[in-house]
């Protein structure tokens, strides 16, 4: 019996030295305030373009148009990284902004559904990544982990739906919101204590690191009990 205690005792000092280990990883990321700019369609790389345009036509069947595309330096800044590029789709029967990533650059891609209300709040949508996000100011991220990609889109309609909040349908306005609010996120952060500045770059603090080290841990447990996700080219 003791022999098993001892063991017991053992992986969890264990355990928790490597979870220690994991917050003091993160409290060592820098961070850096957002930064984009409108590009050509054409522009962006072919192997995240291609990536891109796998969404299009579920869009457009689902009444989104294509609106533009953007390149942004990255929030977290890493050795020989590139730019993420997305692309907007609007809705104007909804009023929902739905941004289309490809991160990283190549991987399928992955779709966020936006809107925006009157009291300045914004909510999003994803699907099976929510764990590893931390939202800015008056932004509330929800993520159902559902199995594809129309599920996703109905769980946001709906959730709209059933708040009986009308949406901001002013795309110029929507958009400006979702962006100004984004490039705050780092003084939003440091205001909650979930970052400190250190020149010109942000780090988390161990507060905040331990949150977003445990949303992740929570987060992949989850997702190691759902079924594989049916991505919009199968």
């Amino acid at each position: 019996m003791k022999t098993i205690l001892a063991t017991i005792l053992s992986f969890t000092v264990l355990g928790g030295v490597v979870y220690l280990y994991y917050i003091w990883q993160v409290t060592r990321f820098s961070l850096r305030r957002a930064s984009s700019a409108c590009v050509e369609r054409e522009a962006i790389p072919r192997e995240v373009r291609c990536r891109l345009d796998e969404a299009e036509s579920f869009l457009n069947r689902n009444g989104f148009v294509y609106v533009g595309s953007f390149s942004m330096i990255p929030m977290l800044v890493l050795p020989g990284q590139s730019d993420t590029f997305w692309d907007n789709y609007y809705s104007e029967k909804t009023g929902i902004l739905a941004s289309v990533f490809s991160i990283p650059p190549g991987a399928p891609c992955t779709l966020s559904y936006m809107s925006c209300f009157k009291g300045g709040e914004t909510w999003e949508t994803i699907n099976r990544n929510a764990h590893q996000m931390l939202g800015p100011h008056k932004w509330s991220i929800f993520d159902d982990y559902l199995q594809n990609e129309q599920e996703v889109l109905y769980a946001h309609i709906n959730r709209l739906r059933d708040s009986g909040q009308l949406p901001v349908l002013d795309l110029e306005n929507v958009q400006s919101r979702v962006w100004n609010n984004f490039i705050s996120t780092v003084d939003y952060w440091t205001e909650q204590r979930i970052m400190k500045q250190a020149g010109e770059y942000w780090h988390f603090t161990w507060r905040g690191a331990f949150q977003l080290v445990a949303r992740i841990r929570k987060g992949k447990k989850r997702l190691r009990r759902l079924p594989p996700f049916s991505n919009l080219t199968e």
